[in-house]
């Protein structure tokens, strides 16, 4: 699933390349416009990006909805405090 969100996001950087070039509408040969495939897909790949990431948890309310507990331990001691305690253990290395 990470695969996919990767791939989806890669393309959705590369239409928004080529939007910002080429600009989100086109010209048809009689002479009317009308919005680019490039916008198409790029809507496209933005919902499958929103999809994907509310299956994986990557916002606050998918992992409420997962049942993920988005509360840290404030007991718990940082990588800071751990690495103080370990400086002073005066260990000969």
């Amino acid at each position: 699933m990470i695969a996919i969100f990767a791939k989806s996001y890669e393309t959705w950087i590369e239409c928004q390349l080529e939007l910002d070039q080429d600009g989100a509408t086109a010209v048809s040969s009689k002479g009317g416009s009308y919005i680019s495939a490039m916008k198409n897909v790029s809507k496209m790949e933005e919902k499958t990006l929103i999809n994907l990431a509310n299956q994986l948890g990557l916002s606050i309310s998918a992992r409420k909805r997962m049942g993920l507990n988005t509360k840290f331990d404030q007991q718990s001691n940082s990588l800071f405090d751990i690495g103080k305690e370990i400086g002073e253990l005066k260990l000969d290395v």
